[in-house]
């Protein structure tokens, strides 16, 4: 008679925990995954429920045991739809930790109930259980289950996102786990001589599923420091050319100082002798060798300023025009390392693919629509490389150093709410980034 509301109840917990951890995977705060967790119960509430009715019209219904489709049916999609609701980012981490709550928690239902048929060795059915049993199991699968997911978080708590090939291969491992352990399940209910060696070795299979996820983390982990440390070095050689190219504005301008004192003595000379067509003559010829650049050029924002100062120097000194149209406010609420990484690897990659064109030309577009900050490179190019190159990965032979600069840009336009888009028309590659400047970056 109470089977049933105890079974409803312990669906109910079982599916809530579910969430809840995996909202405490993506925030690493328990407090905001609790939020996240409250904010649906609903949606566990009605898993629990439709648990409940499955679980009696399969008994009244079908008489072989389905529990382990029925518990993995239900709880997977609630968990998607968790994910769905609340989260709805890194699908590939997203995956991986929900196949890995599901399969360690049916694992602890199939040790628990081992564990309560070697106590009641004289049971031939597990679905014999009694109210008693049941208490009994779900302690034991709480215990092992939070057990787990403990360990789990601790593994995955510098993980941020996983590449779709390692989610691939994780999930495949992991539900071959479950394959195993139905079909191991399915031998010992068979036989029933050993069973302390069906509870030895279930728990063993627990522990062998702890070890390959902290494996597989610890993996993903190290291929992370090395991004990150091939992404430190290439911020490390920017920073570089720019003190190269600071150094290089010192040494012009103290050449400008230099020469503009002896311009300074003819031009009083010629004022002084009236000889005006002279010093008309001299001025136009001035004009002609003083390099466009050191006229005044202001955006609004210094920070651009000193950026597209920067780039278009870079851009004459290998001979490609350049043209740049930006008018932006001087407050802008966008964090200025995440603007400038987004302009100088714009430009950067733009004034690289132009050095291998014939007819090479740079053109920036840089302003505010509505409440967003429009971003457009273009350069010229000879042929489509997106028909070559879809996902516009590296050419370069060393792949770990380099390759972070359109990675470095999809990344800055999701912290603002923004997005990308990289198409070619008429000749031109088209790089265009707009970031929503009313919302607020965390890293």
């Amino acid at each position: 008679m109470f089977l049933y509301p105890f079974l409803g109840m312990k669906y109910f917990c079982e599916s809530t925990a579910l969430c809840f951890l995996l909202a405490l995977a993506f925030t690493k705060q328990p407090g905001a995954a609790l939020r996240l967790t409250a904010r649906t119960l609903w949606l566990t509430a009605l898993s629990a429920g439709l648990q409940t009715l499955t679980h009696y019209l399969c008994i009244c219904l079908i008489p072989e045991n389905t529990f382990v489709y029925r518990y993995i049916f239900w709880n997977l999609a609630t968990l998607w739809g968790f994910w769905r609701l609340r989260l709805h980012r890194e699908l590939p981490f997203a995956s991986v930790m929900i196949s890995y709550l599901l399969i360690t928690d049916q694992f602890c239902q199939i040790f628990a109930t081992y564990i309560i048929f070697y106590l009641r060795s004289n049971m031939l059915f597990v679905t014999e259980f009694g109210l008693a049993e049941s208490l009994i199991s779900t302690g034991i699968i709480w215990l092992c289950f939070f057990a787990m997911s403990w360990l789990a978080m601790r593994c995955a708590r510098e993980i941020r996102s996983l590449l779709v090939t390692e989610a691939i291969w994780i999930n495949v491992f992991i539900w071959c786990f479950l394959l195993i352990a139905v079909l191991l399940s399915r031998y010992f209910m068979q036989a029933q001589d050993h069973p302390l060696i069906t509870v030895v070795i279930f728990a063993l299979s627990l522990v062998e599923m702890a070890l390959f996820f902290g494996s597989s983390m610890r993996i993903v982990r190290e291929r992370d420091l090395g991004i990150e440390q091939a992404r430190l070095n290439q911020q490390y050689a920017l920073q570089m050319q720019h003190a190269d190219e600071i150094n290089a504005l010192y040494q012009e301008l103290r050449q400008i100082r230099h020469e503009t004192k002896n311009q300074a003595l003819y031009v009083e000379h010629l004022l002084k002798e009236k000889n005006y067509a002279a010093l008309e003559a001299y001025y136009r010829d001035l004009l002609e060798q003083t390099s466009p650049l050191l006229h005044s050029y202001d955006s609004g924002n210094r920070l651009v300023n000193a950026i597209v100062w920067a780039k278009l120097r870079a851009a004459e000194r290998c001979g490609i025009p350049m043209e740049v149209r930006a008018a932006v406010p001087e407050n802008l609420p966008i964090k200025g390392h995440h603007l400038c990484s987004m302009l100088v690897n714009l430009l950067d990659n733009a004034i690289e693919a132009s050095a291998h064109v014939q007819v090479p030309a740079v053109s920036m577009t840089l302003q505010m629509k509505q409440n967003y900050l429009f971003c457009c490179v273009a350069n010229r190019i000879d042929e489509d490389v997106l028909l070559q190159n879809p996902e516009l990965k590296t050419t370069k032979q060393d792949r770990l150093a380099h390759g972070f600069g359109i990675q470095s840009v999809k990344m800055i336009a999701e912290l603002y709410d923004g997005i990308t888009e990289f198409t070619t028309e008429n000749g031109h590659f088209l790089a265009t980034v707009m970031l929503s400047c009313g919302a607020v970056a965390q890293e």
